[in-house]
């Protein structure tokens, strides 16, 4: 086996020395790197309940104006139907003329005007 003097027992315990620190070096930036996933995840977590929650709200909102305009719709159909019964019963717009029998020589009268002849009887 190889004599080893100080100076090589020193450099290898220099360079044991750098490897240990290299190494807590990279397990620290992992550890850094996995909270700052871990908080951008809690971050993307606290925004999609924020979502979740407004799109339940507005959802909600949605249901009640939806129901609202039903009942709006119910009441607009009863008052034209109401409408629609009472123009149905009123007096029509334009009065028509008393129905008139024709007299029997009414015929004789517009042949005679028309210039026809009557036929005989």
């Amino acid at each position: 086996m190889p004599n080893l003097l100080d100076g090589d027992l020193d450099r290898r315990a220099l360079a044991l020395d750098l490897r240990e620190a290299d190494l807590n070096r990279r397990d620290a930036r992992a550890r850094r790197d996995a909270q700052e996933r871990d908080e951008q995840l809690n971050g993307r977590e606290l925004q999609l309940n924020r979502r979740e929650t407004a799109l339940a709200a507005l959802a909600g909102e949605l249901a009640a104006e939806r129901e609202r305009l039903g009942a709006l719709r119910a009441d607009m159909l009863r008052e034209l139907r109401r409408l629609e019964q009472r123009r149905l019963q009123a007096s029509p717009r334009w009065f028509a003329a008393p129905e008139v029998e024709e007299s029997p020589h009414e015929g004789d009268w517009w042949a005679k005007v028309l210039g026809r002849e009557t036929p005989a009887a």
